[in-house]
């Protein structure tokens, strides 16, 4: 079929005009990019909100995404929030993400994150995990608030009761170092495991952690190198840096500092900044690596 932006338009008028809330937010779409149309964020912002308020959670995704930029409209990360809030708790797995993400923006201003915890707590009430877990982080930190470690334990314990492997990990971190809860090597390395199992390349570093330095379990360093080679080969920049340092001291794997350099300077393209530094340091020691020119 020959492609014809045009026609797309025309057809989601059509779905529009009969009341379908994908209309709106395809059509919304159009004037965003400027596909078939010109481009205008005002009239993408007001056909998401039509289909924000018909309860339709792309409508609610996409509105909170231009409150959160001020496209179409005034600049308002906190209707962002509370616009996702409600698209996650719909099933949206897009305004999840933006939820996680846009934690860090309301750790600075004391009022912000006064505002911002209200938001989260309504979320959560929801049902909304990844609000939850922002929530639990804030406590747990004490950002904005007198920190609340039991707090934070009990919202992580609920995300992780509903199956959520980040409440999991977190969970865990709070049973291992005994933050807000009697500390609890063994239920760290359960709480771990169900998240490794499950997928996560979190609960497979966290879990890695615990069999390399023998918290909760007998050490077992190839154990731990088999756990940070999988989420390592998946990108996370935490395991690379770890199966580095095992591969640069021979610890579970046969020593092998071309290897080692190897996932370093992958996990420092990551965003390590562990790796960073040691990088940096072997090249000023000048340690086993010959120095390479940028």
């Amino acid at each position: 079929m020959k492609k014809d932006e045009g026609e797309a338009v025309k057809l989601f008028r059509i779905a529009k005009s009969l009341g379908d809330n994908s209309g709106s937010v395809s059509l919304g779409l159009c004037f965003v990019k400027g596909l078939g149309v010109e481009k205008d964020l005002e009239e993408a912002a007001r056909l998401f909100y039509e289909a924000a308020s018909n309860g339709d959670r792309e409508g609610e995704y996409r509105l909170g995404n231009c409150f959160f930029l001020g496209d179409g409209v005034p600049q308002n990360k906190f209707e962002a929030l509370r616009l996702w809030q409600c698209a996650s708790a719909s099933g949206s797995s897009e305004a999840q993400v933006m939820l996680n993400i846009s934690l860090n923006e309301f750790v600075g201003d004391e009022d912000d994150v006064s505002e911002a915890v209200q938001i989260f707590r309504l979320a959560g009430s929801r049902g909304c995990n990844s609000a939850r877990i922002s929530l639990a982080k804030m406590y747990k930190r004490g950002n904005g608030e007198e920190g609340d470690p039991e707090e934070a334990v009990r919202l992580f314990q609920m995300a992780a009761d509903d199956g959520d492997s980040t409440g999991k990990v977190q969970l865990g971190i709070c049973y291992r170092d005994g933050i807000g809860v009697e500390e609890n090597e063994a239920k760290a390395v359960e709480l771990f495991r169900e998240a490794a199992d499950a997928g996560d390349n979190n609960g497979r570093v966290y879990l890695g952690f615990c069999y390399r330095d023998g918290v909760g379990v007998e050490k077992d360093c190839k154990q731990s190198a088999r756990l940070f080679r999988i989420a390592a080969d998946e990108g996370d920049p935490d395991a690379q840096f770890c199966l580095g340092e095992q591969y640069f001291f021979g610890d579970g794997v046969a020593e092998d500092s071309e290897e080692a350099i190897k996932l370093y300077e992958l996990a420092v393209d990551g965003g390590s900044y562990d790796a960073q530094y040691k990088l940096g340091m072997l090249y000023q020691e000048g340690k086993r690596v010959e120095k390479r020119r940028g």
